[in-house]
């Protein structure tokens, strides 16, 4: 195994440990969050690429989508745990 870059890393084995334990999902703390400040994406494949511009293209769209508005169209009729067949009903008849 190659020795990681940082000596706080490879010079500490608790911290190799607490690391594993985190990546694996065993450690013992509630939340852990990891930061990574490099960009990547020139380091990207072609299909990597497409990957990754295909699920900015997914962000936009579920960011256009009105939430607020479909929450106060839609929310009276499920309290009152209506269907959907009664609500296109409803709108028909009106």
């Amino acid at each position: 195994m190659r020795a990681l870059d940082d000596s706080v890393c490879y010079e500490s084995q608790a911290t190799l440990r607490e690391m594993r334990e985190a990546l694996l999902g065993y450690s013992s703390q509630n939340l852990k969050r990891i930061g990574i400040r490099e960009d990547f994406r020139f380091h990207f494949t072609v299909d990597e690429a497409e990957w990754y511009a295909q699920l900015l293209s997914l962000i936009d769209f579920i960011e256009a989508i009105p939430f607020a508005q479909i929450h106060e169209a839609a929310f009276p009729a499920w309290q009152q745990k209506d269907t959907w067949a009664t609500v296109r009903r409803y709108k028909q008849k009106k």
